[in-house]
């Protein structure tokens, strides 16, 4: 995504890099180069264009001078910047909501999506996210169960607020409540070196806004690391969110032309010899997914091996 010219956009960003530079720690390559100087962008030196923004995690981050380690960051606790701009926008959702993540590990984002199925049935929520975020219906079940044995052991608002912050995968949940969700699946195993993952970070509102960036929706994103989202509407960005709209299309129907699923299912279930279980990417809903996997195990049941666990990238087929 490219602008030229958008001096909201540039002052923004550009205030954003000025920023993290300023107080991050000197790697010095080279003690001959001059330093690197900057203006002091302000909020009155930017022009606010009502049909773009910009947004930083580092506004839940406070800079200081750590006595051992030098200039760095601390979490701010309380602060949701960028989460709270997504609840927005699906808050505001009055046709449709699409959007193309590579994960969805977000509790204020994903409740905002069940949310906002409850209260408008007819709303068009679409959820495409990598096949990585799939959990069947028994891991989310002990997921939940760790959540409240965590928030039962909770003696302060602090602890609680943590328990409701660490790592918890939404994608059989919101599959529950009735939103339309799929995920990009490649895969019986997940493993990084042979994985085409889903790696967006966009959503559409009513064919009408974007936000898309670097932020992952999940509480890592907002609390641990410096992401950026851009937010766009408007006539002068319709080519921008349509190219997107387009993207998101596409994405969906991912294999469902060339029949993958289909094709997989029957080599699976009655073919002969080995049969691929990392294989050409799919857009799957969540019984699709849970159709495979048990198609999987029942003709090899070997795949949840040691073996095949702990070295996926040499299992890349099942042998009858």
């Amino acid at each position: 995504l490219v602008f030229r010219g958008n001096s909201e956009l540039n002052l923004r960003y550009q205030r954003e890099f000025n920023y993290l530079w300023d107080n991050g720690r000197e790697f010095v390559w080279n003690e001959d180069l001059a330093p690197i100087g900057h203006l002091d962008i302000t909020e009155d030196l930017i022009v606010d264009d009502p049909d773009v923004d910009a947004i930083f995690t580092s506004t839940n981050f406070e800079a200081y001078e750590n006595a051992r380690y030098g200039p760095t960051f601390r979490s701010i606790s309380g602060l949701n910047t960028v989460a709270d701009r997504w609840v927005a926008l699906i808050e505001g959702a009055q046709r449709s909501i699409r959007i193309a993540s590579g994960h969805l590990r977000s509790r204020p984002i994903a409740e905002a999506l069940i949310r906002a199925q409850q209260a408008n049935p007819a709303l068009d929520i679409r959820v495409y996210l990598d096949g990585q975020e799939y959990i069947s219906e028994y891991t989310h079940d002990l997921q939940v169960q760790e959540l409240d044995a965590c928030l039962a052991d909770a003696s302060t608002e602090t602890q609680t607020q943590g328990c409701l912050d660490r790592g918890f995968l939404f994608g059989y949940q919101i599959h529950a409540a009735g939103i339309d969700t799929r995920f990009k699946y490649y895969a019986y195993r997940w493993n990084y070196s042979y994985a085409p993952q889903m790696h967006h970070k966009y959503m559409i509102v009513d064919d009408e806004i974007l936000i898309t960036g670097s932020y992952n929706l999940s509480d890592n994103a907002e609390h641990n690391t410096m992401e950026n989202d851009t937010i766009l509407r408007g006539d002068a960005y319709r080519e921008v969110i349509d190219a997107y709209i387009d993207n998101f299309d596409a994405i969906w129907l991912t294999g469902e032309e060339d029949g993958l699923f289909a094709s997989l299912m029957d080599d699976v279930q009655n073919g002969t010899g080995d049969f691929p279980i990392v294989f050409d990417a799919m857009a799957l809903d969540h019984d699709r997914v849970t159709a495979l996997k048990r198609a999987i195990r029942d003709a090899c049941p070997e795949v949840d091996s040691d073996a095949y666990r702990r070295n996926a990238a040499a299992h890349r087929y099942c042998d009858r």
